[in-house]
């Protein structure tokens, strides 16, 4: 049985991370997110790039390794857009 070894990820991660690997900059998932831009870059300097176990902060080597792993599929249900109510 192969397992793997994905970092557990929180809510703000998962959907920093989703943004950066579908090429939206700091600054756009900042707006989007509505947090700093000081708040997205620590986020993803020492939690994320540390998580996934980068010997430096590289927001592109964190991205590759990211899709590696299968994140780029993994969607976060706060940026799923809202499920339509059907009334009879």
């Amino acid at each position: 049985m192969k397992t793997y070894n994905h970092p557990i990820l929180t809510e703000k991660e998962e959907q920093i991370l989703f943004l950066l690997i579908h090429n939206y900059s700091q600054q756009e998932i900042a707006q989007l997110l509505q947090y700093s831009i000081c708040e997205v870059v620590e986020i993803i300097a020492e939690s994320l790039c540390s998580k996934f176990r980068l010997p430096r902060f590289s927001t592109q080597l964190l991205i590759n390794k990211a899709i590696a792993k299968g994140y780029a599929m993994i969607i976060p249900e706060k940026l799923l857009p809202p499920r339509l109510g059907i009334q009879r």
